[in-house]
């Protein structure tokens, strides 16, 4: 291609590539198409970077020519401000939430459902240190035992999501309406906070841990009374 710069076309509004080297040569740019640059090699155009609409609705768009309507990447200008990936198969907001699968992300991170493969991580840590948190205390026995009983109250379910058929394997869980207020996510109510259900889990095995060893002091006095 050489060494130049780019340059617009006023009478087109097109874009040039200017060579300083030889300028009588055939730019490997095109600029015929209003703001439209294309990048051509061995005489066949590959990539396009386009700008679609105007004004807040304006869209630049990088396209793969080899591909039937397949974009790569794209700023949007509109109501939905963001930039997009792969035909927006990875998105990020202007608000900095990112969707995977999702055009729309409702959180920071938010993942297609129902996708065909479940996404995989070597571990997901969540902020736990004293340093981040205030008002700290132990769970009293009554709430120990609340808690046991609020999980024995919950229904273990099989499903599947919707949209799903029979070649799909069968899920197992809850019902986040059925479920302790304690685990629903506070961004998205028809979601489960995971951390709190483990914590919720946690309390109630000790509860449960607890009446062991009460029955086991029973026991054990039962059987000194008949020696």
């Amino acid at each position: 291609m050489g060494t130049g710069i780019l340059v617009r076309d006023v009478e087109t509004a097109g874009i040039k590539f200017q060579d300083f080297v030889n300028p009588t040569a055939t730019p490997a740019l095109s600029a015929d198409v209003p703001n439209v640059l294309q990048v051509s090699e061995g005489g066949t155009t590959k990539w396009q970077l386009s700008q679609e609409d105007a004004g807040v609705n304006a869209t630049l768009l990088l396209r793969d020519l080899t591909e039937t309507d397949e974009w790569w990447w794209g700023a949007f200008a509109g109501g939905d401000k963001r930039l997009a990936f792969q035909k927006n198969r990875m998105v990020v907001m202007r608000s900095g939430d990112v969707g995977i699968g999702t055009a729309t992300p409702s959180n920071i991170l938010t993942v297609v459902q129902n996708s065909s493969t479940d996404p995989i991580a070597d571990a997901w840590t969540v902020y736990s240190s004293s340093e981040y948190k205030e008002g700290t205390r132990e769970l009293s026995a009554e709430e120990y035992s609340e808690a046991l009983q609020k999980l024995l109250q919950t229904p273990v379910v099989k499903y599947r999501y919707k949209g799903q058929t029979e070649e799909n394997k069968e899920k197992i869980g809850i019902v986040i309406e059925e479920a302790p207020k304690e685990i629903v996510s506070e961004g998205n109510p028809k979601a489960a906070s995971l951390n709190e259900y483990i914590s919720l889990l946690h309390a109630g095995l000790k509860a449960q841990q607890a009446e062991i060893e009460k029955l086991k002091e029973t026991v054990k006095e039962l059987k000194g009374k008949q020696h």
